[in-house]
């Protein structure tokens, strides 16, 4: 239970993130390259 707790406010924070900072968007960029894909980053 913890553990999904902690997962929904690691999500709510890079949401957050990406919203305030548009240069994170050369980050998730960054990290697609890499093979790694995030669901929902646009």
């Amino acid at each position: 239970m913890k553990f999904v707790r902690l997962f929904i406010i690691g999500l709510l924070v890079y949401w957050f993130i990406g919203l305030l900072t548009p240069p994170a968007f050369a980050l998730k960029k960054r990290v697609r390259g890499s093979g790694v894909r995030y669901v929902g980053g646009s």
